[in-house]
């Protein structure tokens, strides 16, 4: 009990520091921002720049892990901002969609569908797929696409990055889902060959999270506007803004 005020107050304190600050420098001082692994190293390498650039009072520290793992830090107050995909578990966090994230399947070279321009779901029929381990919100997502296009998971082998399962690929060893945002640096693995799905592909919402008691709602809202217009994200995929059903579904619009 006496934990559970003690955090209450130390929360109260930081809200009332951070509505000081935000009311005199909105995007000034330290911000505590989650990212998760599939994001991390294809996102904040190009965005982070840009950002440190418009903002130099704007000081980050990140940390990179799994979707729970953030959303659990977020709401002890550990964390002041998520980028994260939003089709995962977050609670009642406030989001602000940014892009769509597309999928793309990568094969080996030599594989029989490597020559293909797009991909149906149907394509992909009876073949076995790499998947991330379980935690990874990417691998719920992908186990979803596997089981309506009628495709079996490798059960003897889970990784826990992209990377890992892109040279399990190039070694010869089945498919893989990869997000756009990745195959700038995934996709130019040798011994591979990277096929898109025709449209309408299969995709992820990548976007921002953060507690809805936050004074800094705004400030973060105004880095949500930087981040989609600032070059970092795939070409042609802004996310359509969107708002919780009461069910937890999401309701799009333009």
């Amino acid at each position: 009990e006496l934990v559970r005020r003690a955090r209450r107050v130390l929360e109260e304190v930081e809200h009332l520091v951070a509505s000081a600050r935000a009311h005199s420098r909105p995007l000034a001082g330290r911000l505590r921002l989650g990212v998760i692994p599939t994001v991390a190293p294809y996102l904040l390498p190009r965005a982070l720049p840009r950002v440190r650039a418009r903002y130099p009072e704007l000081v980050f520290a990140i940390r990179e892990a799994q979707t729970h793992e953030l959303v659990a830090a977020l709401h002890r107050g550990e964390l002041d901002l998520l980028l994260v995909a939003l089709e995962a578990e977050l609670g009642n966090a406030e989001t602000l969609p940014l892009f769509r994230d597309a999928f793309a399947v990568a094969m080996p070279a030599d594989h029989r569908l490597a020559k293909r321009r797009a991909l149906r779901e149907a394509d992909l029929a009876g073949e076995r797929m790499l998947l991330l381990d379980d935690g990874h919100c990417l691998r719920a997502q992908t186990l979803s696409l596997c089981r309506h296009a009628g495709v079996e998971e490798r059960a003897d082998f889970r990784a826990s990055s992209l990377p890992t399962l892109v040279q399990m690929v190039a070694g010869g060893s089945d498919l893989t889902l990869l997000p756009e945002l990745a195959l700038p640096v995934e996709g130019r693995v040798g011994g591979i060959a990277v096929v898109p799905f025709r449209k309408p592909a299969p995709y992820r919402t990548i976007g921002l999270a953060w507690r809805p008691t936050s004074p800094r709602q705004d400030a973060f809202r105004t880095l949500g506007e930087l981040l989609r217009s600032g070059g970092a994200t795939p070409r042609g995929s802004r996310a359509r803004t969107s708002e919780r059903e009461p069910d937890g579904r999401r309701r799009e619009g333009r």
